[in-house]
């Protein structure tokens, strides 16, 4: 657009050489003679004035560029949050969008109660084991009843993504025992499908939504296979599983807290022969060591310095609390063990189905790993030093 000119700003057309002069003599201070009531010139005359409706054009252009710019940037960011996965660190932002009138169908509890289940031996059922195809009917079962697992140290540090009306779950196996992960007798490393690990991931394909994980709490023995052992271990490592630590059975009788350390060291020991960098945060326990546990304290001196626990657990346990609750006790959690049900008197199955009787007593997730909800009438309970900033909702 080019320059105005004083022409198009008189209402008369162009002014007459007398108005002219009169108007650069006066300074082009004064009214504008015939120029109408209020109209008044600028300092510097026609060309000031031009100036001006030239900057106060400039002003309003630039301005209305940047508000497009805030705009272009606002909605540059808004896709690139709304394009993040299940998982990333920005799911962690996404707060509950429940209704009241949702999260009490659903039964929505995050102070109900958690299982920790603990397999032993997979082969040939039994009293202390359970066999491939049983394990896989566990697995369907705690499926088709609504149960998601987690990652043990996503229970500690109450970082829980199970989707909304689930109940989170923590697998763990103990004492590596050589039906958990065992290679094909064929030399080609490949592993057995009806070791334990070849069950889990198997039913892991066929269910993506279960969030197959696991923990091995490690003993001596190290899934046998002696050629195979530390190639078993860094393939569990991989693939992200859990590695704690536990005791072989006969350390149970041991009634000295410090004999019971230095069991426990002598197992992280011989497993550091093949994994060095191995330092467990979590440990299994006989229940027979719960009473000098607090003598034992969370530390274990190994040699070249100390490991110290995140989380220790108790075999043939109960459910435990909730990670917000106020009497969630890392140092003091439980394992469920897995039996045979018509061998079943405190197990999996019992905990089955008393849940499926009190189903207000188990957690259920609102789906969102940024708030904890809670029915109004156990908000007493929760601890908000634990829970980590999340926000607290009641219905």
């Amino acid at each position: 657009m080019g320059e105005k000119t004083l022409d198009s700003f008189h209402p008369g057309g162009k002014p007459s050489r007398k108005e002219e002069i009169a108007m650069v003599s006066a300074g082009a201070r004064g009214r504008v003679r015939g120029s109408g009531p209020g109209r008044h010139l600028p300092a510097g005359g026609p060309r000031a004035l031009s100036r001006r409706r030239t900057w106060r054009f400039t002003k309003r252009f630039y301005a209305l560029v940047g508000v497009m710019l805030v705009v272009i940037l606002f909605s540059a960011l808004w896709a690139t949050l709304g394009s993040r996965k299940p998982g990333d660190s920005g799911s962690h932002e996404s707060p509950s969008n429940l209704t009241t009138a949702e999260m009490a169908s659903l039964k929505v509890n995050e102070l109900g109660a958690i299982m920790i289940v603990r397999y032993g031996r997979i082969g040939e059922e039994g009293k202390e084991s359970r066999s491939p195809e049983n394990l896989r009917r566990d697995l369907q079962l705690l499926y088709q009843q609504g149960y998601r697992c987690i990652p043990l140290s996503d229970l500690l540090s109450g970082d829980i993504k199970t989707g909304p009306g689930f109940t989170p779950l923590v697998i763990t196996f103990w004492g590596a025992d050589p039906g958990q992960v065992r290679f094909l007798e064929d030399g080609s490393a490949e592993l057995d499908p009806r070791c334990a690990l070849g069950v889990l991931e198997d039913f892991g394909r066929e269910h993506p939504d279960f969030g197959m994980t696991a923990t091995f709490f490690l003993g001596k023995q190290l899934f046998g296979q002696e050629s195979h052992q530390k190639e078993k271990l860094a393939m569990l490592k991989k693939k992200g599983y859990g590695l704690g630590v536990t005791v072989e059975p006969e350390a149970a009788r041991l009634k000295d807290s410090q004999d019971a350390l230095t069991a426990v060291a002598a197992v992280i020991s011989a497993i550091r022969r093949h994994l060095p960098e191995f330092s467990p945060e979590c440990a299994l326990f006989p229940q027979e060591w719960r009473e000098i546990g607090d003598d034992m304290g969370m530390e274990i001196p190994v040699e070249g310095g100390i490991v110290r626990l995140r989380a220790v657990l108790y075999d043939n346990g109960k459910p435990v609390a909730s990670p917000y609750d106020s009497s969630f006790d890392p140092a003091r959690l439980e394992a469920i063990r897995v039996v045979d049900p018509s061998m079943d008197s405190g197990g999996l199955y019992h905990w089955l189905r008393y849940f499926s009787e009190n189903p207000e007593r188990r957690f259920v997730s609102d789906g969102s790993p940024s708030t904890v909800t809670v029915p109004r009438h156990m908000v007493f309970r929760t601890d908000r030093e634990r829970m980590g900033g999340r926000r607290l909702r009641n219905y």
